[in-house]
């Protein structure tokens, strides 16, 4: 099965993908995620319905989401 964290931010939409069996990958992903959300960005786990926000990286889920967070006006 396919893990994946889809980012969205000012550059558009990336996307990482790890196996949840490989710690090398894992650390590439979390340092990442760790990275922007030190930027203040909001993180959802959208592997079960309804998603949930997040504010740690968890390795095993399958679907993960971070964006910056909005600002209404």
């Amino acid at each position: 099965m396919s893990h994946r964290l889809k980012i969205i931010d000012h550059k558009g939409h990336t996307e990482l993908n790890w196996d949840p069996k490989s710690a090398e990958e894992i650390e590439v992903v979390r340092e990442r995620f760790d990275s922007l959300m030190r930027r203040s960005f909001v993180a959802f786990d959208l592997s079960n319905s309804p998603g949930e926000v997040i504010h740690e990286f968890r390795p095993h889920s399958t679907a993960l989401l971070i964006t910056p967070k909005f600002v209404g006006g």
